[in-house]
């Protein structure tokens, strides 16, 4: 019985404990977030690139809103596989690959 008490005062204390914190954390200034804002698609890079919508964050820093643009994602994946025929029909890790970034930078990454 002791032991049944002893587990049910700890649950409880850690789920007040968990609502007091996330209390804390909140701010009663904090506006509300803005409204999405329709974003213009620059042309695809590749058939390998995914678009990665915008979306609104929290700048602690300025204490407001600012938005993320969207961006290309260059799937992985989706490269590998469509290029397996290349590989002798399976997969070899230890291929990579330059993603070109924007402004002439390029990242050397394993697909």
């Amino acid at each position: 019985m002791k032991k049944l008490v002893l587990v049910a005062s700890l649950v409880f204390v850690l789920l007040l404990g968990g609502a007091w914190v996330s209390m804390a954390n909140a701010d009663p200034n904090k506006p509300a977030r803005p409204e999405k804002i329709e974003e213009v698609l620059t042309e695809r890079p590749s058939e390998y690139h995914d678009w990665t919508s915008g979306r609104w964050r929290w700048s602690k820093k300025e204490n407001e809103w600012i938005w993320q643009e969207g961006y290309w994602r260059f799937d992985h994946d989706l490269y590998a596989f469509k290029n397996r025929w290349r590989y002798g029909n399976y997969y070899r890790p230890w291929r990579y690959l330059a993603v070109p970034m924007g402004r002439g930078y390029y990242r050397i990454v394993r697909y």
